[in-house]
């Protein structure tokens, strides 16, 4: 699977980079929303992580620009912002789902960020066969 990163966090984007690489999927990293809607519709990626608070454009304005696309991913915001409101409008404005930075780590995000990505293509297919 393809995944791409938009997170300004280096420390945290080289992370979820590493990780993601030692489970077996091609990455590629964003520094920020700009970086990350050109590296969309260059990478193609199946799954995008995505902060909300960052420079040049925020994870909302990053949502917001790649609804104009034709090409819209599973996109998973990954933030520290805990709020429900944030998560309310981060799954409003086109996520698909909403994990909090130190809720899960290392081989548990992995894993839970596959989880809601596999059940997201589960649903798809199902919608799919209804069709």
């Amino acid at each position: 699977m393809k995944i791409l990163m938009v997170e300004d966090n280096a420390d945290l984007r080289d992370i979820y980079c590493t990780l993601f690489k030692s489970a077996g999927h091609e990455t590629q990293p964003a520094i920020n929303g700009i970086d990350g809607l050109e590296k969309t519709m260059d990478f193609k990626p199946d799954l995008i992580m995505l902060d909300l608070l960052m420079p040049e454009m925020s994870g909302y304005g990053f949502l917001q620009s790649l609804h104009s696309e034709e090409f819209f991913p599973f996109i998973v915001v990954v933030s520290q912002l805990s709020a429900q409101s944030d998560k309310d409008m981060a799954l409003a404005s086109g996520a698909h789902g909403y994990l909090g930075k130190s809720d899960f780590i290392g081989q548990d995000l992995v894993n839970e960020v596959l989880r809601l990505y596999d059940e997201w293509l589960k649903k798809q297919v199902d919608a799919g066969a209804k069709n």
